[in-house]
């Protein structure tokens, strides 16, 4: 399997649910964008006297590496996702927002990379958690070795991005 292979399996997969955005930058390109936005609400017999409303938002970005992914690259991407997290602005009814980074590499050597990942954490409250939060996962595809590294965030959604076992 290639990264285009499974750049078409992850789009097959999530465009079901999540909006597909194209995004372009000059210094960071990315394979695949996807927003994903949901809104639960408890009302008291009718809509019109809501009791409460809880949103959750989900932003994933993919990017395919034909080359080994080096540390200064992962580093201006983790950036890019700390920058895209600080600029949110929380809704009126905003919990929490996911910021997932999926990176996809046909040939991975770097071990300090995977560690980097595994130990990368990135948190943020808005209004001291009154307005919500967000958290960042981190997720990388080693399609040669079939193997998927994440970071403690993206542990429970591994299983979403592991096309290897179908």
């Amino acid at each position: 399997m290639n990264s285009n292979d499974y750049l078409v399996l992850l789009k097959s997969r999530i465009e079901a649910y999540f909006d597909i955005k194209d995004i372009s930058m000059p210094s960071i390109k990315f394979d695949l964008v996807g927003e994903f936005n949901s809104t639960e609400s408890k009302y008291f017999f009718v809509p019109s006297i809501n009791l409460y409303s809880i949103a959750h938002d989900e932003y994933l970005f993919a990017a395919c590496f034909e080359k080994e992914i080096s540390v200064a690259t992962f580093t201006d991407y983790c950036n890019f996702m700390k920058t895209e997290m600080n600029k949110l602005t929380p809704k009126k009814d905003h919990m929490n927002s996911n910021f997932v980074l999926v990176l996809i590499c046909n040939h991975l050597q770097k071990k300090d990379l995977i560690t980097l990942i595994q130990q990368t954490k990135y948190h943020k409250d808005y209004a001291f958690t009154l307005k919500g939060w967000s958290d960042l996962g981190l997720i990388l595809v080693d399609l040669e070795q079939k193997q998927i590294y994440t970071n403690k965030f993206a542990e429970k959604m591994r299983n979403n991005f592991d096309f290897f076992t179908n």
